[in-house]
């Protein structure tokens, strides 16, 4: 699962990788320039990658699964399932495997962590019980400052020749959704790079923003986000140091017919 991307002054742009280990740990990799990877290293949402990394000092981030990546050392492997298997099957065989959880058990795992004076918990999955509604509002800018956009136009030694210059999205989006052990509902930002990619394919499709936000919203709703259709997983995770949890992916595999509303209470 990547992040959108986000300026950087050591790297132009960079995004946040979350993804598995072999021996089925979650794990974050940063910082990765991924537009301007060399060819032949960049990976898709569900390809194995081997990579070179090392634990980030505990004083710079502690959250438990952050790892520095070597980026010259990328190389992507085996993809799970293709574009022609509608039923997910070998990414069923990796998920379904993992630890699910509420929100309340990942905030309090983090708390718990902290006051350990351990690697604190950051990244997680969940089954939501309930979708309610997807909302956005207005970036404080709707353009890069001249500070951004500075750090994006930077000239790089490795990588492609040319990269064009990365387009802010002008809005943030979020999920309302509810989890089975608290009646109150959370409402998360989504920061999944295909939002923002979605975004911007509505727009260039639509006579106005409002109708592009509207499409946004259908797609998810009628679709990847529907219980009915889905089984709904939301991957999340903190930024930094604060405890903020954020939707930074989705695992939304097509429901079994042996599947019905009632697998969603079924947290392990």
């Amino acid at each position: 699962m990547k992040t959108y991307p986000q300026p950087s002054t050591k790297h132009n742009e960079t995004v946040c990788t979350a993804g598995i280990t072999e021996d089925g740990r979650w794990i974050r990799l940063y910082p990765i320039p991924f537009r301007w990877l060399e060819d032949g290293r960049h990976y898709s949402k569900w390809q194995w990658i081997e990579v070179a990394i090392a634990k980030e000092a505990s004083q710079n981030d502690p959250r438990r699964e952050s790892h520095r990546v070597d980026v010259l050392t990328i190389k992507p492997g085996e993809e799970l399932d293709s574009a022609h298997d509608k039923t997910w099957k070998q990414r069923r065989a990796l998920l379904d495997h993992l630890p699910h959880h509420t929100m309340q058990e990942l905030e309090r795992a983090w708390d718990a962590d902290r006051a350990a004076d351990r690697p604190w918990t950051s990244i997680g999955m969940i089954r939501p019980s309930a979708i309610l509604d997807m909302t956005w509002v207005d970036q404080d800018e709707r353009e890069w400052t001249p500070e951004q956009l500075a750090k994006l136009s930077q000239e790089r030694i490795f990588g492609p020749d040319k990269v064009h210059v990365l387009e802010k999205i002008p809005y943030r989006f979020y999920v309302h959704f509810s989890c089975p052990d608290r009646p109150e509902p959370y409402k998360l930002m989504f920061e999944d790079w295909e939002i923002g990619m979605l975004y911007r394919n509505c727009v260039c499709s639509s006579a106005s923003e409002a109708e592009a936000l509207q499409k946004v919203r259908d797609s998810y709703l009628k679709d990847w986000l529907n219980l009915e259709k889905r089984d709904v997983r939301l991957l999340v995770g903190t930024r930094s140091v604060y405890p903020t949890w954020l939707i930074i992916g989705m695992f939304t595999p097509p429901r079994r017919s042996d599947e019905g509303q009632q697998s969603l209470f079924g947290v392990t």
